[in-house]
């Protein structure tokens, strides 16, 4: 029921597992105990529709952290790049990945021990990995040639994954730009739609994206539990 999740626990420096399944939820804190031995932590993503209605929650240590809602939405709907916004992507200029923005919204905040830089630390290596993978899917958003933030993902096809978006640490500018600025990288590499994903604690960019017509199609509930070094939850 759970598997390792190995860039989180490359980030956290320990084992770190991860489930998408409801059965675990519901296990007994014996149970639970037993499959989580080898994990610091584990996290559940489990979607909404697998949770029975009549459900009142885990008594095992998990705890709900999350809900993700991921969307998509057609290339075509999206308005274009305004004349003072552009991008760069990263084959052509490096994106500063120590110039993110703060992250607000953000579940791993809720571990133990989590502090802002360890979180700066996660986006900063799930940033790399995305540019190294595809850096033409990966850019710098500009408005009036000023870094406004940066967008990562990858396009297969005609589709294309929106994974990260990133405000510049000292940049005003709206987050709508930032992302009509990936609507506009993921056009120019042949794309037709946008997937992503994003909390539904996040109401700035939920409004953001309501903006851009996206189509929510899923909804995926998260828990975790943590384990202290001896093993207890």
């Amino acid at each position: 029921m759970i598997t390792n999740h190995e860039f989180n626990s490359r980030w956290w420096g320990a084992p770190v597992g991860i489930t998408h399944d409801f059965d675990l939820l519901a296990a007994s804190s014996n149970e639970v105990a037993l499959a989580a031995r080898a994990y610091e932590w584990i996290e559940a993503r489990v979607p909404t529709g697998s949770v029975p209605p009549n459900w009142a929650g885990p008594t095992n240590g998990f705890y709900w952290v999350d809900l993700q809602l991921g969307y998509r939405v057609s290339l075509k709907r999206i308005e274009q790049l305004p004349p003072s916004w552009s991008f760069v992507a990263a084959d052509r200029l490096s994106i500063d990945v120590d110039d993110f923005a703060d992250f607000t919204a953000e579940r791993y905040g809720r571990l133990p021990g989590t502090t802002p830089e360890r979180i700066a630390q996660r986006y900063r290596l799930w940033a790399q990995d995305l540019i190294d993978q595809a850096p033409q899917a990966c850019a710098t958003v500009l408005r009036n040639d000023e870094v406004a933030g940066y967008v990562l993902g990858s396009v297969d096809g005609s589709k294309a994954s929106f994974t990260l978006a990133v405000a510049s640490r000292g940049s005003s500018a709206h987050g709508l730009g930032i992302y009509l600025g990936a609507a506009a990288l993921y056009r120019s590499l042949g794309a037709t739609t946008m997937h992503s994903a994003l909390s539904a604690t996040n109401l700035p960019a939920l409004n953001a994206h309501v903006a851009l017509g996206c189509l929510f199609v899923s909804a995926t509930g998260i828990w975790m539990r943590y384990s202290d070094p001896s093993g207890r939850a």
